[in-house]
């Protein structure tokens, strides 16, 4: 028989190691069925396993970051305590000098003061001494009146005395004006004024200064707490999301465990007991047994396509707010290709690491697998048993930083900065690509830009907080997934969050879509690739891409580009072709 599972795909169930059976090409491709949905379920545990690993070193990544920042927070806190006793000292010594200075000048003015104080004095007693020769003069005039003798003579003496009294009144009084003019005293006690008042303003400033200091010291030592419940914050929902990837562990196991019982049974049944077991199995399953089943044909027969998204992808597969319709740029793309097909569209919700998990089997047992998936997807030879359609998006990975946050302006400004990423095996190559090196990079590798941690985020729903809170510094991205987020006018980060403009990587990054890399998938992804040709130049996708990455992004990039001979639409088509003719089908 022909083998139509991929080395790298599943293990060939061998006939031989089921004993007594003489095995038909339809049993073996029943048995080949289970066999390959065994391995994929075990895949799916080992990823589950690496999601929760990867969870555990975030958790420990944040803890060591939350220590880091509590020491560094008791650093700030005795910078800042002995900043203060500084700024207190240096302020008590220029309030002291101010008011020895201030002293001075005032014991100089009141020196002045008393000086001319003492003049007025001076002054009064010659005025006191004219008083005295008025009267005097004024007794002897009224002697001379009184004696009637030679008045006229007398009173010639009498008025040359008063002329010359007169006189001297006049110079004493002209001395007089001159030691009462205050009008130095008073220009230097403006001087004075101007001058304590200009100390007086620098010891203001001081005070100012040093206040402004105490209280940048304490805005660092607030944004330091800020960051440590951020952290206390995430870990908490690392918690929630470590929980939910050990129950979907524990599902897988329990599931495998039931299916190795089952066909631990078939070595013990008959042909027709065989046979039996099998269909059943295969029905549990929700695998079809028919080797001629055709993907496509069974969409557009039950009228619903089944889509694996990511839900909390904001700008690309998201709800605005609690109970809202997925909206967002692969929701719309998705949308408008089951319109393309006539048929309704079904999302069916699940992590975005773990999407391509749900091309070979359902969230659980009993449930049926998706028809692809349609959510920011990088074709990848990392995603196992996934074939890639052609590109439906091009966009840049950028930066984005808080807003107006001057300490980022590109990727040289990431040194000793804490960085997040969405955990995507060709975000962290391309990372390495750029000369960043973290945690897991010892200090002889080579590299220009050494980051104090980077936060690989499983959970997607968080990363923007984590910007926007100062969890992390930067956060390197797919732009669709912070465009509307920073420039939505509808979205909370609004004014809080940008992205600066060059493409971190060397190229266009791209989206495609993902199918299960088995015949039966060749003519549905045929289908997806005739359906973009067309899409790909209507004004509703011109529409959909500035609306969510806010202009379209042009480029030539397809899966055939990437490293590990990805399979697509070619791939799929012979292998179907290849299959219908074969002995199988009989």
């Amino acid at each position: 028989m022909m083998n139509w599972f991929k080395k790298d795909q599943a293990p060939v169930v061998e006939i031989e190691d089921i004993p007594n059976v003489a095995p038909s090409p339809r049993l073996a491709w029943r048995i080949g069925l289970l066999g390959l949905r065994l391995q994929h379920l075990a895949a799916h545990a080992l990823n589950t396993e690496k999601a929760f690993s990867a969870n555990l070193i975030e958790v420990d990544s944040r803890t060591g970051a939350m220590s880091g920042a509590i020491e560094l927070t008791r650093g700030q806190m005795a910078a800042t305590a002995s900043e203060a006793e500084k700024l207190r000292t240096r302020s008590l010594d220029k309030m002291g000098s101010v008011r020895t200075s201030l002293q001075e000048e005032l014991d100089h003015l009141q020196g002045r003061l008393d000086d001319k104080v003492g003049k007025i004095d001076e002054v009064v007693v010659v005025l006191q001494q004219i008083g005295k020769s008025l009267e005097l003069l004024a007794l002897n005039a009224a002697i001379q009146a009184a004696s009637a003798g030679e008045a006229g003579r007398s009173f010639i003496v009498v008025s040359d005395h008063i002329r010359k009294l007169a006189q001297d009144t006049v110079a004493n009084s002209k001395r007089a004006s001159s030691l009462l003019d205050f009008d130095e005293f008073l220009a230097d006690l403006d001087g004075f004024k101007t001058t304590a008042i200009a100390r007086i303003g620098d010891a203001s400033g001081e005070t100012a200064s040093a206040f402004s200091a105490i209280r940048q010291g304490f805005n660092t030592l607030s944004e330091s707490l800020n960051r440590l419940e951020g952290h206390s914050r995430v870990v908490g929902a690392m918690h929630a999301t470590s929980q939910a990837i050990f129950n979907r562990q524990r599902d897988k196991i329990g599931w495998i465990a039931q299916l190795a019982t089952e066909q631990a049974t078939f070595g013990q049944a008959d042909d027709q007991a065989l046979h039996q077991s099998l269909e059943r199995t295969l029905q549990h399953e929700g695998l079809s047994s028919d080797p001629s089943f055709d993907r496509l044909a069974d969409i557009r027969q039950r009228g619903v396509l089944r889509v694996a998204i990511e839900p909390a992808f904001k700008g690309l597969s998201f709800r605005k707010r609690l109970g809202d319709a997925l909206c967002g740029l692969d929701v719309d793309y998705a949308k408008a290709f089951a319109k393309h097909l006539g048929v309704r569209i079904e999302f069916v919700e699940y992590p975005w690491d773990q999407c391509t998990e749900l091309l070979h089997a359902g969230t659980q047992r009993g449930k049926v697998e998706a028809d692809l998936v349609w959510s920011a997807l990088p074709p990848n030879s990392a995603w196992q048993g996934v074939a890639f359609s052609e590109t439906y998006t091009w966009l840049r990975y950028v930066l984005a930083r808080r807003i107006n946050d001057q300490r980022i302006e590109g990727l040289a400004s990431l040194e000793g900065k804490v960085l997040g990423c969405i955990n995507d095996p060709a975000a962290l190559a391309t990372l390495e690509a750029a000369g960043l090196r973290w945690g897991k990079h010892t200090r002889q590798e080579p590299g220009t830009i050494r980051l104090a941690n980077l936060m690989s985020y499983s959970d997607q729903s968080l990363i923007h907080d984590a910007l926007a809170n100062g969890v992390v510094d930067a956060f390197a991205v797919d732009q669709p997934i912070f465009a509307w987020a920073c420039y939505g006018t509808d979205s909370p980060w609004r004014g809080r969050i940008e992205i600066l403009p060059q493409n971190l990587a060397a190229s266009h990054w791209y989206y495609a879509v993902g199918v299960a890399d088995v015949p039966a998938s060749a003519n549905l992804v045929a289908e997806i690739n005739r359906f973009l040709a067309v899409f790909l130049q209507s004004r509703e996708r011109q529409e959909i891409e500035k609306r969510w990455q806010i202009e379209p992004v042009q480029g030539t990039e397809n899966f055939r580009d990437e490293p590990g001979k990805l399979r697509g639409e070619a791939e799929l088509i012979r292998d179907w072709v290849a299959l219908q003719s074969s002995s199988v089908v009989d």
